[in-house]
């Protein structure tokens, strides 16, 4: 199981990817106009298209432990790295599709003798998928995202040099909000507010980070 510190080169890559093809994607457009998209320009908005986005962000889970006696550490504190592609059209509401994968907490237990034989030290993993279709809608330099989904949560356990796991599929549901705090027509920059609440498994977590959006293909010249 990756630790959260070992998603952040991941979500590193990620961003950079984003940047160095929404760069690709500008220089052709400027190459090759296109004509201007009439619809978009009188709605306001900007012209159709398909957009990727890459989110990166320390999360927080809510809870507590399941044996909080027999706890010694408990780290509530991780990491999630996300990815979504969207079709962003002249019209309210854009379809949406998130993946992200969170690396929620982890934590040690001292359990003592007992009927199931010699205590020892458990350390415990905890982490999930988020697989969400959605919606999202903008209104001025805010933005928000509505998913209902799958969640795939792992928890892994290791004691005396054992390691086993189990996994739940668990319906999943998010609210994302951003704020648009970038807009050079080459990539939009959302600082972003995520909840997610896995109702099945009994895990909710918040997260807090930077989204950077981008178009792959566009329907219309902005």
């Amino acid at each position: 199981m990756s630790s959260p510190r070992s998603l952040l080169p991941l979500g590193g890559a990620l961003l950079g990817a984003g940047v160095v093809l929404s760069l690709s994607a500008r220089a052709a457009a400027e190459e090759a106009p296109a004509p201007s998209d009439v619809a978009g320009e009188e709605s306001g908005r900007a012209p159709s298209a398909l957009e990727l986005s890459a989110s990166l962000g320390p999360s927080v889970v809510f809870g507590e432990p399941a044996n909080p006696a027999y706890t010694q550490s408990f780290d509530r504190v991780g990491v999630l790295a996300a990815f979504a592609v969207a079709y962003r059209s002249t019209y309210f509401l854009d379809p949406s599709l998130d993946v992200g994968y969170a690396a929620l907490a982890e934590g040690e237990s001292l359990l003592p003798d007992g009927p199931w034989g010699e205590g020892g030290l458990v350390e415990q993993q905890l982490a999930t998928w988020v697989i969400s279709p959605g919606v999202s809608t903008e209104l001025w330099r805010f933005r928000v995202r509505l998913g209902i989904g799958l969640a795939v949560v792992s928890q892994t356990n290791t004691f005396r040099g054992d390691e086993n796991s189990s996994t739940q599929l668990p319906i999943s549901s998010q609210l994302v909000l951003g704020f648009k705090v970038l807009d050079n027509n080459l990539i939009r920059l959302d600082a972003e507010g995520r909840m997610v609440v896995i109702q099945g498994a009994a895990v909710n977590f918040a997260s807090l980070g930077l989204s950077a959006r981008f178009d792959v293909i566009s329907f219309g010249q902005p």
